[in-house]
């Protein structure tokens, strides 16, 4: 890599990347491409992203925190139900956000994925931990989740109790919602009623597209799919949701057993959307002084553009973007709607190098194009 300055200093770039899953965070991708930019002798403006997955809670709390935001770990379990310690973060009193794949994440029982009984109910614990300390307004980001339980776990944890006909409780899991009959609120901790829930969306998926989508990802099979389509469809009539609700199927349709128990309190937002605002990312992408952003993810494709953080960095910015991924689909919508992609070549362990050097590259084309290079 050149590492003279070969462009005006005065040349901004914005470096707005989600994670590289598996190989480097947010804060790290965003390093990565800033040291890039700098090397091209620009200057590099970092605002790390996410969409509701993993890592969207601490980004969201560090960006509304009054001071520091304040990270309480817990004792909880996974989503088959082995101790794990997870983690919410209070960015101001009274104010708690949580990442779901924090307890209930696909990745803790990758070893162990089980379709039908994977639960959210450790999310329930790291919440009720929430509403201990004060609490009152609950902000739920719900990307990468092992589940399809449509929320029943998080409603069970926070004293609810689902049914047979018999009166009988049903076992854990989406895949025992197929025999529930109705949802008990009268041991519901009060606190959860009271409280303002705010659940952050990266699909549009509805719950009874959820096992469909997602399901085989969690290690459901055909017949497991059908299954857990019947019993979402069975808890939506229960919830008094609509199975064909958009957003409503994201981590396994946990919005649907929510909304059973936050009643009016509660509203969905989306996370890209909602970190832009947060960061002020979306009014620096269209700043006058904004040249250049960059952004990117691990696999950019045809799901980047629905409610991701490349496909809302593209539809909002108001200045060249240029994309970067692990894997890049040229045929992508936000790949033909950029103004440049760069696939990494490669292996996974040198995502950061790489990432500096595309964004190297992508800056100096970008200030030529612009006759803001130094030399040709």
């Amino acid at each position: 890599m050149d590492t003279n300055p070969a462009v005006d200093p005065e040349f901004t770039v914005i470096c707005c990347p989600d994670s590289f899953k598996g190989t480097a965070t947010a804060d790290e991708a965003a390093e990565a491409m800033a040291a890039g930019v700098r090397d091209a002798g620009a200057t590099a403006v970092t605002v790390p992203m996410a969409d509701g997955g993993e890592g969207t809670a601490e980004l969201l709390a560090r960006a509304w925190a009054t001071d520091e935001a304040v990270a309480h770990d817990v004792d909880a379990v996974d989503a088959i139900g082995r101790p794990i310690t997870a983690r919410w973060w209070e960015p101001a009193p009274g104010r708690a956000v949580l990442d779901l794949a924090s307890a209930s994440g696909l990745p803790a029982v990758a070893d162990s994925p089980d379709a039908l009984g994977a639960s959210t109910f450790g999310t329930g614990e790291v919440i009720l931990d929430a509403l201990d300390h004060g609490a009152t307004d609950l902000t739920l980001c719900l990307g990468g989740s092992a589940t399809t339980d449509g929320g029943a776990g998080i409603a069970v944890a926070l004293g609810g109790r689902i049914v047979d006909a018999s009166g009988r409780a049903v076992p854990r899991g989406g895949g025992a919602l197929a025999g529930a009959d109705r949802l008990d609120l009268t041991g519901l901790d009060p606190r959860a009623r009271r409280a303002t829930w705010t659940l952050v969306l990266d699909v549009t998926t509805p719950p009874r597209d959820a096992p469909t989508v997602f399901g085989p990802q969690k290690g459901a099979t055909p017949e497991q799919v059908r299954h857990l389509t019947e019993a979402l469809v069975n808890w939506c009539r229960i919830c008094g949701v609509d199975p064909d609700e958009a957003g409503y199927g994201a981590a396994g349709a946990t919005p649907v057993g929510i909304s059973a128990v936050a009643g009016a309190s509660l509203s969905t937002e989306g996370g890209a959307a909602l970190l832009g605002r947060a960061t002020g990312l979306d009014e620096a992408m269209s700043a006058a002084s904004c040249d250049l952003i960059l952004t990117g993810e691990g696999s950019v494709d045809a799901q980047s553009h629905v409610g991701k953080v490349v496909g809302w960095v593209v539809d909002h910015a108001g200045a060249p973007v240029h994309v970067i991924g692990g894997v890049v689909d040229e045929e992508a919508v936000v790949v033909k709607h950029a103004t440049g992609a760069t696939a990494l070549p490669g292996p996974m362990e040198h995502t950061r190098k790489q990432l500096r050097a595309a964004a190297y590259e992508a800056t100096v084309r970008a200030a030529r194009k612009a006759g803001r290079a130094r030399r040709p």
